[in-house]
């Protein structure tokens, strides 16, 4: 888009530095998409003339904290203070929310795969948490660092990446089509350590 944080024309963001943008994703129209926690919204740039059209999640001050867009378009939302994750339809105008397993948790990076199944980072359970949208089921894997501080999350075809900061490691999540799961970490400049976890 080119222009800076304080140029942005949604009023909410512009007038706090806390209220900028945490994360932007590039939908597949060509608009930019960016949550707010300070602002607990998301809202969506046009390209054409940099206006910012915001939508609000059902739950109040839910702390959007990233989004992921789907293969159907549809917008996912890892809410920090709600503990939850949610998805917007942006040509339904609607949405549905659903609150991550266990006591207290705190929903992070989102990432949504090839396969769209999304993945969470959560903070609460110091776990990585992947969630199947066709049955409405989590599946949780307990991080190898405490705290693990998966911030962002990233993936190819089978795989999904989670840098662990500040102890400078990567995890990398398999997840075959055929056969269980496998979770590996590799911390930078040092060799690689083994297999943690196999399902």
């Amino acid at each position: 888009m080119g222009a800076r944080p304080d140029q942005w024309p949604d009023d909410r963001v512009r007038r706090s530095s806390r209220r900028r943008p945490l994360r932007d994703h590039v939908h597949a129209d060509g608009a930019v998409w960016y949550a707010s926690l300070a602002g607990n919204h998301i809202a969506r740039v046009d390209p054409a003339n940099g206006q910012a059209t915001v939508f609000e999640p059902p739950t109040p001050n839910q702390g959007a904290r990233r989004i992921w867009a789907d293969s159907h378009g549809r917008l996912w939302v890892s809410e920090w203070n709600a503990g939850q994750v949610a998805v917007f339809d942006p040509a339904a105008g609607k949405w549905r929310e659903w609150r991550l397993p266990g006591d207290g948790p705190q929903a992070y990076a989102v990432y949504v795969d090839d396969r769209d199944e999304v993945w969470l980072s959560d903070f609460g359970a110091n776990a990585l948490v992947r969630f199947d949208p066709a049955t409405e089921s989590f599946t949780t894997w307990a991080l190898p660092d405490k705290p693990g501080n998966i911030r962002q999350l990233l993936g190819r075809p089978g795989e999904v990446w989670a840098p662990s900061l500040p102890l400078t490691a990567l995890l990398r999540l398999r997840t075959p089509a055929l056969g269980g799961t496998e979770l590996t970490r590799r911390s930078l400049g040092r060799p690689r350590e083994p297999l943690l976890v196999r399902r």
